[in-house]
């Protein structure tokens, strides 16, 4: 799978806890609109469940709550759009989207979305699963 070539118009967006916005984003956000702009696919906010990023116990409950709805998709297969699941501070509580080529978008506190490898050092470690949106286009 290579790379996506809308990949590039995420990259350098702004750091924002609960952010949903362009003006600035957490990793959901992100998400969030990834999904929505070339997808079509919407999903809750979230941003009112919890208060930053770091707030372990919530973010540790809440999104393997919401991957359990979506369809599971082992890695080798993960295509652009899906959502991949990581580890932080010992619980799954990050996530990022697959743009190809073994890379995801995600954002990350004081340095906003980027690009990286999830076959790297520091994040295959972390990864728990990859899931795919039910309404996602076939």
């Amino acid at each position: 799978m290579t790379l996506v070539p809308w990949a590039a118009e995420y990259i350098g967006l702004p750091f924002a806890e609960r952010g949903r916005t362009r003006e600035g984003v957490d990793c959901w956000g992100l998400v969030r609109i990834v999904l929505s702009e070339r997808y079509g696919v919407e999903v809750p906010s979230y941003a009112e469940r919890y208060e930053c990023c770091g707030d372990v116990e919530i973010l540790g409950n809440l999104v393997p709550a919401e991957a359990r709805e979506w369809l599971y998709v082992p890695i080798e297969n993960a295509t652009a759009g899906d959502v991949i699941v990581l580890r932080m501070r010992g619980r799954a509580m990050h996530v990022g989207i697959i743009v190809g080529d073994g890379k995801f978008l995600h954002a990350r506190e004081k340095i906003g979305s980027c690009l990286e490898d999830y076959r790297g050092p520091m994040w295959a470690p972390r990864v728990v699963e990859v899931r795919r949106h039910p309404r996602m286009p076939a």
